[in-house]
């Protein structure tokens, strides 16, 4: 009888101890850094954590201009924060040479109106020691170039 209720506990308290993921909350407005050879892009992924560490990974998001694939957000693999909220940089870099094969029509009419649309889609990941969990990203908007 003993060992039965001393498995039961033992099995109680096991399974009890879920451990959470971070919930995804959404993505921020993009930014546009710069422009010098490059678009330098900088948006947000935010996040809502319970306190748990492991990490998250972007090396699957693509950035598309005009709807054609110009460039990927660059591949970073960062420990989540012991915070409530936090945010995951997502900072992408198109070279000019990306801009001129096949959609130079649409970026010269989106260079002189002043905007660009811009679409953020992929998956982020986050991972511990018992799981992972994939976040689906996509994001459509206009971006002002100034």
């Amino acid at each position: 009888m003993k060992k039965i209720l001393i498995v039961t506990v033992i099995t109680l308290l096991l399974t009890s101890c879920a451990v959470k993921h971070p919930v995804f909350i959404g993505v921020k407005e993009t930014k546009l850094i710069s422009v010098t050879d490059t678009l330098k892009l900088r948006t947000y992924a935010k996040f809502w954590n319970d306190n748990n560490n492991g990490k998250i990974i972007t090396d699957n998001v693509e950035v598309f201009l005009s709807g054609v694939p110009v460039g990927r957000v660059e591949v970073k693999e960062m420990n989540v924060p012991m915070e409530q909220k936090f945010e995951i940089p997502l900072d992408a870099e198109i070279p000019y040479n990306k801009l001129k094969d096949g959609i130079m029509g649409g970026i010269v009419n989106s260079v002189l109106s002043k905007k660009v649309s811009l679409r953020i889609r992929g998956t982020i990941t986050y991972r511990d020691k018992f799981k992972q969990k994939n976040y689906v990203i996509d994001k459509i908007e206009e971006v002002d170039i100034k």
